[in-house]
């Protein structure tokens, strides 16, 4: 993947290898397929619940690219974004939207999103920019004032992230320890799952704060340094 100016730094861990696709299967293995052919000018939209791994899925994209593919993941969810940001990705192979829920209502962002749309159409087949999105809420909830944005939004692919079952919780959890390089014994993750929260954005949060503190502490995960971490949250 080439990194263009206003592409955020993604996080290694992001990536397919550590999303657990359970119940999930189609819509990930769409996203595969375009990561590895953004040429197409395919349009996606995601719907999800917060935390449900939306986020993840987008930057598992732009990682998976081919090293001379250029993508992009852009979060919407940001107040100091203008809507003159969405100028000229239509050049790209590959534009991550993230939160695009963030910008409805606003006459401006709606119409910034349109355009973008048709000038990705207006490009040659085989050279379009490959488009998909994300909202916390499906695209039929959406309180979009342009109708024809509704429009071109429905007119692409439609999938809804399902929340990850509760019996995988574990399974995710070590995938994302060890993309980190870290080891979780077994006592140690039940002790987790018994005391955080059974959510995967929670347990993520948690991770990526216990990381950091067994570096810094150069100290394993262990049933009483995570007891320790765990009240110090707390």
């Amino acid at each position: 993947m080439k990194q263009l100016a206003l592409a955020v730094s993604l996080p290694d861990h992001a990536i397919f290898d550590t999303f657990v696709a359970h119940g999930n299967e189609a819509l990930v293995q769409q996203c595969r397929m375009l990561a590895k052919d953004s040429s197409i000018g395919e349009t996606l939209f995601i719907s999800g619940l917060e935390n449900s791994g939306k986020t993840h899925l987008l930057q598992a994209m732009c990682h998976a690219c081919p090293a001379d593919v250029q993508a992009v993941y852009l979060d919407l969810d940001n107040p100091d974004f203008p809507p003159d940001i969405l100028q000229g990705w239509e050049q790209v192979q590959l534009l991550c939207l993230d939160n695009i829920d963030r910008i409805q209502g606003q006459a401006d962002w709606e119409e910034a999103l349109f355009d973008l749309f048709n000038r990705r159409l207006e490009r040659a087949p085989g050279k379009r920019a490959s488009l998909v999105m994300t909202a916390a809420r499906p695209l039929a909830d959406l309180r979009l004032d342009l109708a024809d944005l509704r429009s071109r939004l429905s007119s692409g692919l439609i999938h809804a992230l399902a929340v990850l079952a509760d019996e995988y919780l574990s399974e995710a959890l070590l995938l994302h320890a060890r993309q980190r390089g870290l080891e979780i014994p077994k006592e140690t993750l039940e002790f987790i799952l018994k005391r955080l929260p059974r959510e995967l954005g929670s347990l993520m949060n948690w991770l990526e704060l216990a990381d950091q503190a067994a570096l810094e502490a150069q100290r394993k995960l262990t049933v009483p340094f995570v007891r320790k971490l765990i009240s110090e949250v707390n």
